[in-house]
């Protein structure tokens, strides 16, 4: 039984959630530091607070359904902006 305890403490569980990166128009630099801030920002969290979101953003488009799997969308960027 204390194997079993010792195990499983190894195992982690799969993120609870992912940031969506707002993808828009209008020459505004939406990818900056698209490699690094949200995923960065995500292991912090997790590190720090013990959230468990997942270091992947994803990249998600103004109008596309798939911007409501999301519980946060991050926008970033500037310049002009167009929500088309």
């Amino acid at each position: 039984m204390i194997l079993w305890i010792t195990c499983t403490s190894f195992v982690s569980a799969p993120p609870s959630f992912k940031i969506g990166l707002l993808k828009y128009n209008g020459g505004g630099d939406w990818y900056a530091n698209l490699d690094t801030s949200l995923k960065n920002l995500a292991m912090f969290c997790n590190d720090k607070i013990g959230t468990n979101i997942d270091p992947d953003q994803g990249i998600v488009e103004v109008g596309s359904p798939e911007l409501f799997n999301f519980p946060f969308v991050h926008m970033t960027g500037h310049g002009n902006v167009v929500f088309s």
